[in-house]
């Protein structure tokens, strides 16, 4: 299918040759294009406000989900150096994405709530201080409408889970980093 072909793990090395020459070397000029933070961030924002008459897109959520794991591996890996870093809107984007599903028997508020998981994991994760920055109301509150829309009855209790959880890392959050002082980049 050519449309998964453009999310394949290589959409960052995705390479343009011009015809453009140098001035000394009369030489064909290669360009590495490698796609921004802001690129990424723009396409998951896109795919999170997919939006039909069910109320989203699982592809889009799922593909929104792919961007974001690949853009932690580019910033992991420093292929985008310490300043180029994925930024919470995108976790909370992608939480929405699977957020705006109501259907499927509870596994896309699974999938929010694991992309929920990951956030918190790599704020508290000590290897990972460049991560300073922590789940917001935002993050939790998609998380939670991910459960009020499933259709499961536990969905009730894992939605007031949610909440508890947010109302406890509140504190949590707080005392982790003035006790910690994670790293600021």
């Amino acid at each position: 299918n050519d449309d998964d072909a453009l999310y394949t793990d290589d959409i960052a090395t995705i390479t343009a040759t011009t015809t453009t020459t140098s001035k000394s070397s009369k030489k064909p000029i290669s360009l590495l294009f490698l796609p921004s933070v802001q690129d990424y961030s723009n396409v998951i924002l896109a795919f999170s406000q997919n939006h039909n008459k069910d109320r989203g897109s699982i592809a889009a959520a799922q593909r929104a989900n792919d961007l974001l794991n690949r853009m932690l591996q580019l910033y992991d890996t420093g292929k985008w150096g310490s300043k180029n870093k994925p930024q919470p809107l995108v976790f909370n984007a992608v939480i929405t994405a699977w957020s705006n599903h109501n259907h499927n028997n509870g596994r896309s508020a699974k999938k929010a709530e694991a992309v929920l998981n990951l956030f918190e994991n790599l704020y508290f994760d000590p290897t990972k201080p460049q991560y300073d920055f922590a789940p917001d109301n935002v993050s939790y509150n998609a998380a939670i409408t991910a459960w009020s829309n499933c259709k499961e009855i536990a969905s009730v209790h894992k939605a007031e889970e949610l909440l508890q959880r947010m109302m406890k890392n509140t504190d949590k959050y707080y005392n982790y980093n003035n006790n910690n002082n994670k790293a600021k980049l």
